[in-house]
């Protein structure tokens, strides 16, 4: 998951205060993320083409740096995974206003997908296996197969969860259709 987040204090409520601000003042405004090209960057420039606005970037070296830079006031927005923010988000030093993700994070449920205020991006911090296309199936369906139990193991899971990091399995054609709709989103934004 890649969330939007801003200072406990911010003057924006909701995704929609931050864009509609951030069109009456182009590149008044500064978001961080974990550096250039990289996913959450990608994000915001996705969003950022398809809801008309435009701030100004700011890399840092991760997410640590990231958020810290949000909560001293450096920036205006951060990008981040809901694992990254947790204890500044429960310490109620930042607050997320939107996730790019497909669904809400069980972590923040109250938080918004873009998609559902009526923002046509969905980018996701995925993590997957990809193949030459000449890869048997037999050989893709036992890796499938092989990964799968080991994403249900309860184990597993538990440590994930103290973590807080957020899983989801997508099977073979469904990974390759999220992974194919990402690369459009993220390609339009750069053209």
């Amino acid at each position: 998951r890649i969330n939007f987040y801003v200072k406990a204090d911010s003057s924006w409520k909701t995704f929609q205060e931050l864009v509609a601000d951030a069109k009456k003042h182009p590149d008044k405004y500064s978001y961080a993320t974990s550096g250039v090209g990289g996913l959450h960057h990608a994000t915001m420039m996705v969003a950022s083409k398809r809801a008309g606005f435009s701030m100004n970037h700011v890399p840092y070296k991760g997410g640590a740096e990231t958020l810290a830079a949000l909560a001293g006031g450096h920036v205006d927005v951060a990008m981040a995974s809901p694992n990254e923010a947790f204890a500044l988000v429960e310490g109620g030093r930042v607050r997320p206003l939107a996730t790019a993700s497909i669904q809400r994070s069980p972590t923040e449920p109250n938080t918004p997908t873009l998609k559902e205020l009526g923002y046509d991006v969905y980018i996701e911090n995925q993590k997957g296996f990809v193949f030459p296309k000449d890869t048997p199936k037999p050989v893709v369906q036992h890796l499938h197969d092989s990964l799968r139990k080991v994403f249900d193991d309860p184990q597993f899971k538990a440590s994930a969860e103290k973590l807080k990091l957020e899983l989801s399995y997508l099977g073979p054609e469904d990974f390759r259709k999220a992974i194919k709709a990402m690369f459009i989103q993220i390609g339009e934004s750069v053209k």
